[in-house]
């Protein structure tokens, strides 16, 4: 077993390196076993690139692309088994995320409803919805989780479970100086996005699988 010292004469012990993928992106880290049936987590959390396409009423899709990087703490209390073997947990966590969204359109790839005609626009350029994010983003989660034993020194693990988060408003930049169909129909799909974004509330699925390698 390897051993951190926060104070002198007083030993964290590491337990295992454990690396993953979870809601927010690739996972890596240490745990700690304080007891059989107690277990401290420690992990960094990275997220970059494309996540999903989705509807802004717009005549074509949207493309969502995220940059997310964080600090992970957990606790696990284990209530079958043990820390070291297969058993069923439940875990407390808490991360703090620095995260941006973004959006890029481009407008003259687009066609406007405009007086009952469609238009399109070859020198509108493109814009940028952007998310406005605080600095850092406290999301407390909780859940429950099944780990089993995949080899001598191995541990896999699943978790879910449930995250408080506040989704950011969406804000857009564009050119100053932008034809009044376009403005608008930007406008609309800005609102219809933060609208959807309200509606969804604050409690969001969470879930994780992992593997440990034991000392």
């Amino acid at each position: 077993m390897i051993s951190l010292y926060a104070t002198p004469g007083r030993a964290i012990p590491i337990s295992g390196l454990s690396a993953g993928v979870s809601d927010k992106g690739g996972m890596v880290g240490i745990q700690s076993n304080i007891s059989a049936k107690d277990q401290l987590e420690l992990g960094l959390q990275y997220f970059n690139g494309p996540l999903l396409d989705f509807d802004a009423g717009l005549s074509k899709p949207l493309v969502l692309e995220v940059k997310s990087a964080g600090l992970r703490m957990a606790y696990n209390r284990f209530l079958t088994g043990n820390s070291q073997s297969q058993g069923l947990f439940l875990q407390a966590g808490l991360n703090l995320h620095h995260m941006s969204g973004r959006s890029d359109i481009q407008l003259n790839d687009l066609s406007y409803q405009f007086s009952g005609l469609t238009i399109t626009c070859r020198t509108c350029g493109s814009i940028r919805l952007i998310s406005d994010h605080p600095p850092l983003n406290v999301i407390p989660s909780a859940g429950l989780g099944w780990q089993i034993r995949a080899g001598k020194k191995i541990l896999l693990r699943l978790h879910a479970g449930v995250q408080l988060y506040q989704p950011p408003k969406a804000i857009w930049t564009a050119p100053k100086h932008l034809p009044y169909f376009a403005k608008q129909e930007i406008k609309t799909a800005v609102r219809r996005i933060n609208r959807d974004i309200q509606a969804a509330g604050v409690v969001f699925p969470t879930a994780s699988l992992q593997l440990t390698y034991l000392f």
